[in-house]
């Protein structure tokens, strides 16, 4: 099973499913929750107020979510990010080859998705204005 996620989040996967002791880098608080976010979950509080949060895939098929405290100073220490490992192995069998970089959507697709694929009322509009110019 891979999880695609933005390519420049896959090192706070490598970083918590790391191979080698000594491996891990000094994640944060916001970096977990961009990468989660990355891998399909929805990020909000927990409970009324305090440090719990909460994690809960967007796939339908997937009931399980994750619950967790976040750091007062912002800072997952190696022992949070053991935690946090153990939990997603667990509860959803990931391990650090599960990652991988989601690929970029052609460009033509992005654009529409933006809404300025060259359609024909803007390319219109835009010929008329080099003309009135040009007269």
């Amino acid at each position: 099973m891979s999880v695609p996620v933005d390519a420049k989040y896959l090192y706070v996967f490598d970083s918590l499913f790391k191979s080698r002791r000594g491996a891990r880098c000094a994640l944060t608080w916001h970096e977990f929750t961009c990468a989660m976010a990355s891998a399909g979950f929805a990020y909000g509080p927990a409970g009324r107020g305090g440090a719990s949060r909460k994690f809960e895939p967007v796939d339908e098929e997937c009931k399980l979510s994750l619950r967790r405290h976040e750091p007062h100073d912002g800072k997952l220490t190696t022992v949070q990010q053991d935690r946090i490992c153990s939990i997603l192995k667990r509860s959803y069998g990931w391990h650090k080859s599960s990652f991988v970089a989601r690929q970029p959507a052609p460009a033509a697709v992005a654009r529409d998705a933006e809404g300025d694929a060259g359609g024909d009322a803007a390319g219109v509009a835009g010929d008329h204005g080099v003309e009135a110019q040009e007269e």
